[in-house]
């Protein structure tokens, strides 16, 4: 499956959960007793957070649930002479497969590097755009109702620029909307991703020195920890603040084979 998810399928005695890969969708459980939801509140908190690229299978005679992950990253060989049209035509197949729509749809456009491209490879998106303001007296009323949403605090202000982003689109009648999540981590976009792979480069130019150059990480390494950490909070928050209004939030980049792509590059 390419694309985001989290499901339920029971047959003969069994159910099967799975999530998708990069964990866009939620899906939270409990073990004993086996319970599952996509909303921690409906279990009262009381669960785990189901692992994204992982699939589990309770058994209700045997009382056990078994899970596994059903997708690992394998590196694949990259021709850098053709990489740059392999990602055009990669990119280009995902936005066309997340704008089949038979609502409106729209474009979460900041002007970045992200919504940018996304924008660029289709060119006839409505753009719903984040106006900044003093939101203060707003911001102490809906927050309750974010957090609620959210069903765990977060460390950044963040959600509430989602939340007003999903507003505008609710009013505007949006019921499907792209984001540019997921690039930063596969492609480098982040300034920190900087000095670790300088000092990584440093290293394997000059190993007597090798102990100088602390913390050193290429950029594929610290967008892999992030894409396995840090993003999954990014998603959840722009994932829960559309759904709040009844708009689904879909997200090109984190496409199963420019996935693969982007973390074969060198």
């Amino acid at each position: 499956l390419n694309g985001m998810f989290s499901f339920a399928l029971y047959s003969k005695g069994k159910i099967l959960l799975a999530r998708d890969i990069a964990g866009e969708k939620p899906l939270y459980y409990k073990e004993t007793p086996f319970r599952f939801a996509s909303e921690a509140k409906a279990l009262n908190w009381d669960c785990k957070e189901f692992p994204p690229a992982h699939y589990g299978v309770y058994d209700f005679k045997k009382k056990t649930l078994v899970v596994k992950p059903y997708w690992t990253l394998v590196k694949r060989k990259i021709n850098e002479k053709t990489a740059l049209e392999e990602l055009e035509y990669l990119l280009r197949d995902s936005i066309a497969l997340r704008t089949r729509s038979d609502v409106p749809f729209a474009l979460y456009y900041s002007g970045g590097m992200d919504s940018t491209l996304i924008d660029a490879f289709y060119g006839e998106f409505e753009k719903i755009q984040y106006i900044d303001g003093n939101y203060k007296k707003e911001f102490l009323k809906v927050f309750p109702k974010i957090l609620w949403h959210l069903d765990y605090p977060i460390s950044s202000f963040s959600p509430f620029g989602l939340w007003k982003l999903a507003e505008i689109a609710s009013e505007r009648k949006i019921k499907v909307v792209l984001s540019g999540e997921g690039a930063d981590e596969l492609f480098g976009g982040y300034v920190r991703y900087v000095l670790p792979q300088f000092n990584y480069d440093a290293q394997r130019e000059f190993p007597s020195y090798k102990s100088m150059f602390q913390n050193a990480k290429s950029v594929n390494e610290f967008g892999w920890e992030e894409f396995n950490g840090n993003m999954r909070e990014l998603l959840r928050m722009g994932d829960r603040m559309s759904s709040a209004f009844g708009i689904e939030n879909r997200c090109p980049f984190l496409d199963k084979r420019i996935i693969e792509f982007a973390f074969s590059l060198p």
